[in-house]
């Protein structure tokens, strides 16, 4: 049997950090894409007139159909937003037909909150649906406006 080869998601993910940035920016939080490959953070946040700063790390999943569980080493930032790119099966999937492409979906979550649930190893990962009260922070970009105050 034929191993399915992995799909290469990469501007996918880039998009991704571009579709947070601007949802920050159509909110009216200031917010850069940093260089690519960043140790620890995607996105920087600023409040010209607090002069305070945030880093955001973007994390994403291509997949409709995939697992809540997010690769995540560093922690070296303010926040993760977890977004769900959803744009139907992956190719191992075998019902592909039944899962269609809906709209992406944001979580945005303070590192302090992701880190109960990280699972350290060699394949770090965080999964979202065992994170407290997971429901009130999707679409909750008003944290990291509170966060730059």
């Amino acid at each position: 049997m034929k191993k399915n080869k992995r799909q290469n998601t990469k501007c996918e993910s880039e998009g991704s950090e571009f579709l947070v940035l601007g949802n920050l920016m159509i909110r009216g939080i200031w917010a850069y894409k940093t260089y690519t490959n960043m140790p620890g953070y995607d996105l920087i946040a600023i409040n010209p007139i607090s002069q305070k700063q945030c880093k955001i790390q973007v994390k994403s999943r291509w997949a409709t159909n995939a697992n809540y569980a997010f690769p995540l080493k560093n922690l070296e930032c303010d926040f993760v937003v977890f977004c769900r790119l959803n744009r139907g099966a992956g190719p191992s999937f075998k019902n592909r037909r039944h899962t269609a492409i809906k709209d992406p979906q944001y979580w945005v979550v303070p590192i302090e909150n992701a880190k109960t649930t990280v699972k350290t190893g060699k394949f770090s990962n965080c999964k979202i649906n065992k994170i407290e009260n997971i429901d009130s922070f999707q679409n909750n970009w008003q944290l990291i406006n509170d966060f730059l105050i």
